[in-house]
């Protein structure tokens, strides 16, 4: 008998493409009183890091389809890490994460991307 085989990048597509697409929400904003306007993002939300570079692909493809935010994928050490958006605050990525979750990507987590400005900057 032969079985036939799926590959998780098929079922990762099909998924995204076979389920009902979640609607596109824009990303939380910040409030003025909590970070300047001209500061650079320093958050992100992560949803997915391993060491394979198609699942990465794969995962990062599924989350264009769900977000209005960039998503990137980025090699830090030996691990593929996708992540969505860049904000201010923590605040705002921790919402995101939490729209993620609720949207599949059960493993989302907000995340510095960068080093805060100090104080008074």
């Amino acid at each position: 008998m032969i079985r036939p085989t799926v590959s998780i990048a098929l079922l990762v597509a099909c998924a995204a493409a076979c389920s009902p697409r979640a609607p596109v929400l824009p990303s939380p904003a910040s409030a003025p009183s909590e970070a300047p306007s001209d500061a650079e993002p320093a958050w992100s939300v992560e949803v997915h890091s391993g060491d394979d570079a198609t699942g990465a692909e794969d995962v990062a493809s599924a989350a264009r389809l769900r977000f209005d935010e960039p998503v990137v994928v980025e090699r830090i050490g030996g691990d593929y890490h996708v992540r969505v958006g860049a904000f201010r605050t923590e605040a705002d990525a921790r919402a995101l994460a939490e729209v993620a979750r609720e949207r599949g990507f059960r493993s989302a987590r907000a995340v510095r991307i960068r080093a805060a400005p100090p104080a008074g900057s």
